[in-house]
């Protein structure tokens, strides 16, 4: 189901490294219903299980992006036990490396809030005909909607076109910057990664509102992969994320980042209903 298709980016999840590199292996190449694949003829690898090594982290140059941490000190407490087990590791850390022009591409909004009601109603009218709703209009009129985004879904169902300045701005120039700003950051420090916590804030009870931060925007405004891997808990026992993000058709490298910090941590703990 889309949220905002120039945005999103599909992957698996998987209790474990191996497994989620075993999924990729099985649902990248190129699919001719889906034009943005094509880029990665040529750039798949045999297989990314062939890069799962225990010792990966070593020599790794590894950029921390600390102005998206936020100020959660359980969070904190996480990411710098994090990164002195990469050291241990054999990593070398570049601390507190900057990304040029965030402010400016902080300020563009997300295209979900512009694309979702056209894309989702695509994405039912794929369904068939025997689909339930046929719309989003379908599903607000039914009620059976969680009430914390019954605003989101009301002024998302509000957008009439896509033919509209501000949305064009978004598409054309945060792309750009946000690509560029990576890239140049990456490249400055010869980083092989940058990491930030997957959250910057802990996770809150059901029926509350969680925030996450700005880390995710890397991810998604630049379409860059990222591999995500339990970096530890707090001290109530909530898990915390790390990412690890890179260059385009750096999956291979993030793989191997992410096995290695997870065969030296191991933090996964499986869930007690469903192990």
């Amino acid at each position: 189901m889309p949220l905002a298709l120039t945005q999103d980016t599909g992957g698996p999840i998987a209790r474990t490294v191996a497994d989620a590199a075993a999924i990729l292996d099985a649902t990248v190449g190129y699919d001719p219903q889906d034009v943005t694949t094509a880029a990665s003829v040529g750039m798949v690898p045999n297989s990314y299980l062939d890069v799962l090594d225990p010792n990966g982290l070593e020599g790794a140059r590894i950029g921390v992006l600390r102005e998206v941490f936020g100020t959660n000190a359980d969070i904190q407490n996480v990411m710098e036990k994090a990164i002195r087990d990469m050291e241990a590791a054999g990593a070398t850390i570049v601390d507190n490396v900057t990304i040029p022009n965030f402010k400016e591409i902080n300020s563009y909004g997300s295209l979900s809030a512009w694309e979702f009601k056209f894309q989702f109603n695509d994405y039912l009218e794929s369904l068939g005909d025997d689909r339930p709703y046929k719309t989003l209009d379908d599903i607000l009129a039914s009620g059976l909607f969680d009430p914390s985004v019954a605003k989101q879904l009301k002024e998302r169902n509000d957008r009439e076109s896509l033919d509209d300045e501000t949305y064009k701005d978004i598409v054309l120039y945060r792309t750009r910057l946000a690509q560029q700003a990576v890239l140049k950051m990456m490249a400055d420090h010869r980083l092989d990664a940058l990491i930030f916590p997957t959250s910057a804030n802990p996770i809150v009870k059901i029926g509350e509102e969680q925030t996450i931060g700005d880390g995710f925007k890397l991810s998604s405004f630049t379409g860059y992969p990222t591999v995500t891997v339990p970096a530890g808990f707090t001290p109530d026992r909530m898990p915390v994320g790390m990412d690890f993000i890179g260059r385009p058709f750096s999956e291979p490298t993030l793989i191997k980042l992410a096995y290695a910090f997870e065969q030296k941590t191991h933090h996964r703990r499986a869930p007690e209903l469903t192990p």
